[in-house]
């Protein structure tokens, strides 16, 4: 991961790993991985819309590649 353009190094930041890294015990999610690396099979883009009984509306997009 030493050569990924984009990477947020959380082991550096006591606050980014007690909110991520410190959280994989607990969810078995793997944070601080390469995105863009062999072996990733991550959905790109997401998209959610939910209409709620009241009417209102939420949408909601996600862009896994954007930096």
């Amino acid at each position: 991961m030493q050569d990924a353009p984009f990477a947020v190094r959380l082991a550096a930041s006591p606050l980014l790993t007690a909110l991520y890294l410190d959280a994989a015990a607990a969810d078995g999610y793997r944070r601080d991985q390469n995105v863009f690396g062999p072996g990733v099979t991550i959905e790109d883009d997401m998209a959610v819309l939910v209409r709620y009984t009241s009417g209102v509306t939420l949408t909601h997009h996600l862009t896994e590649y954007s930096p």
